[in-house]
């Protein structure tokens, strides 16, 4: 979807558009120590926007087709002058002398004396392609971006030069390393070699700009460590098509990256993703953000239980994905001596030590472990909450925790972020990471779709071919053997990746409407074959629903041409399989299944 719209005459003295002196190493680049006006940059900073899991690079961002977006032009004025100060013709004219040395020899193939602005929005799948799916504008025609971002632990990119339609790129930092006590999270710079010889330190009201040229390579370390995000807004200026000559510059086309490799954030080994991954590039490898070590948290775990007299695990209610959390749960407690209830069984319950088993009940979709917990305070003397995820900007889960006595786990670092200063917080794996899952693995063959359509999904139309198996199967056995017979996974359900990548599978997965897919895969699965796409849902919904397949993986055997007997094979097996889901899964075989287990038990008698 595009929209044009004119943008009225404002004051555009919130930036200074003054002519600066270019850093030529290793490549034409400015920077600027207090690029806005400082009076307009402090309330900027101050209204700076809390951005939601979506698509981009960090995983956290704003678009101008974002509601959320529009409301702060609106509420702002501050935004509002910035935004138009982009989106001008003054914008352009003023990048264009920026760079006029070098624009011609770095290998711009647009003449920029005729550049003139126009006021087009890109949207969020056009944003993450190579080329628009349509071009209404000639190249000379240049339109800007205008993107808000938030980085959290474990956000990282790779190095990287931008889109080849892009024909500038700029940072604006509203945020301090130093003050966010952040560990990482710098904009490194890159030569030809792809070494990295100049740093960038986020700092406050500092701007970094650079031609999108194939010789801006650039890269940012994982993000550590932090106390608060690192802010920032990305500013483009964009043709609708191509506008790099490439024949001049060999490295552009060896620097060009495999699929899998487009979100180094979270993308954790060398898969393919086909047409699910946007255009980047990989150079020099980025440090791996910090990972969980499965005895150390054991060790962790069963060290809080220590001295208890007895022990009551409270299990969380939820759909199969809880189930693996309990699963793993009594896998880690054998040779301990405790009791099992559920939720709806706490009246009355007391004892020494309470365990409130993990999950995601403490987000905006599902909260109802926060009103439960004080009341499970009262009734035993200690209470330790697993390993989980927590959204604190939900004002009923920080509430709660800022007053509870318990030990509670994170099972992700973004969340231990968050409630390392609400309450008395650790952080250790998922516990699904201890159940055994060698008995269900197995070769499979085809894709699985898994896409949840609860509160926590970010849009609500599923791609065609979906199947949410975490309510839709009906044990966890089924659930378990779904995912094993197939080769490729791609879901929003964070117990359906991890479930998936312990069976062996390639997964690929997009986030769910806060940070915990993302978190979880960032601190619990490196080494494992799975990448993060964080438009994954919308983009196969996109792809899928125009032609309409009968399959997940592209149609049914009759219609594919295969190039081997294997292939075929596979497909015919993935095809049997299908068929016998949606037979297991019908309503007649459950009445007759029924049926069947009454008679044998009535004859049993």
């Amino acid at each position: 979807m595009t929209t044009a719209t004119d943008s009225p005459q404002v004051d555009r003295s919130i930036c200074d558009l003054a002519h600066i002196a270019a850093n030529e190493q290793p490549f034409p680049h400015l920077i600027h120590d207090h690029f806005i006006q400082p009076e307009s940059y402090e309330q900027l900073r101050r209204s700076f926007p809390k951005c939601p899991p979506n698509t981009g690079p960090t995983g956290y961002s704003l678009y101008w087709s974002d509601k959320g977006y529009q409301k702060l032009l609106d509420s702002e004025p501050a935004w509002k002058a910035l935004f138009h100060s982009f989106h001008s013709q003054a914008f352009i004219d003023w990048a264009r002398e920026q760079f006029a040395p070098w624009w011609s020899q770095l290998g711009c193939t647009i003449d920029l004396a005729n550049a003139r602005y126009v006021p087009y929005r890109e949207d969020r799948i056009d944003k993450d392609r190579e080329t628009l799916r349509r071009v209404e504008h000639e190249p000379e025609q240049l339109w800007v971006r205008m993107d808000i971002y938030q980085g959290h632990v474990g956000y990282a990119r790779a190095t990287h030069v931008d889109h080849r339609r892009r024909l500038l790129s700029m940072l604006i930092y509203f945020c301090d390393q130093r003050e966010n006590q952040m560990e990482g999270g710098e904009l490194l710079l890159h030569d030809a070699a792809g070494v990295p010889v100049a740093q960038v330190v986020p700092r406050h009201n500092l701007m970094v700009a650079f031609p999108c040229a194939a010789q801006s390579h650039h890269s940012v370390p994982p993000i550590r460590s932090l106390a608060a995000p690192r802010n920032y807004i990305q500013v483009q200026i964009s043709s609708s098509v191509e506008i790099w000559d490439d024949s001049a510059e060999a490295l552009k086309r060896r620097a060009r990256h495999s699929p899998a490799a487009a979100y180094p954030t979270h993308s954790l080994s060398s898969g393919s993703a086909a047409s699910t991954s946007p255009d980047q590039t990989v150079g020099l490898e980025a440090s791996a953000p910090p990972r969980l070590d499965l005895e150390e948290s054991r060790a962790k775990l069963l060290g809080a239980l220590r001295g208890a007299a007895d022990i009551t695990v409270i299990r969380n209610w939820g759909p199969l994905g809880d189930q693996l959390i309990h699963a793993g749960v009594r896998q880690l407690l054998r040779g301990v001596d405790y009791r099992e209830i559920g939720l709806g069984q706490i009246d009355g319950a007391r004892g020494d030590l309470a365990i409130v088993t993990g999950g995601g009940a403490w987000c905006g979709a599902h909260q109802h472990l926060p009103p439960l917990l004080p009341r499970i305070e009262k009734q035993f003397a200690r209470t330790v909450v697993f390993p989980s995820s927590f959204d604190t900007s939900i004002s009923t889960v920080a509430k709660v925790l800022g007053r509870t006595r318990a030990l509670v786990f994170a099972r992700e670092f973004v969340s231990y972020e968050g409630i390392r200063n609400l309450c008395r917080a650790d952080v250790a794996h998922d516990t699904a990471f201890f159940f055994d899952f060698r008995q269900h693995r197995r070769p499979g063959g085809g894709t699985l779709l898994a896409f949840r359509k609860d509160a926590e999904a970010l849009t609500d139309t599923v791609p065609p071919g979906n199947r949410d198996i975490a309510v839709d199967c009906e044990s966890l056995d089924e659930f378990l053997w779904t995912i094993a017979r197939h080769e490729v996974v791609k879901t929003d359900r964070a117990h359906v990746m991890i479930a998936a990548a312990l069976l062996g599978k390639e997964v690929y997965f997009s986030a769910s409407n806060y940070h915990k897919l993302p978190a979880l895969a960032a601190c619990s699965l490196q080494g494992y074959p799975v990448s993060f796409v964080p438009d994954l849902r919308v983009r196969l919904t996109d792809e899928l629903s125009k032609g309409q397949p009968q399959a997940a993986d592209g149609g049914s055997v009759d219609q594919r041409v295969f190039t081997s007997e294997i292939e075929r094979l596979r497909a015919l097996s993935d095809e049997r399989g299908r068929v016998l889901d949606e037979v297991l899964n019908s309503r007649s075989f459950r009445i007759v299944s029924a049926f069947w287990r009454l008679r044998s038990y009535l004859s049993g008698r």
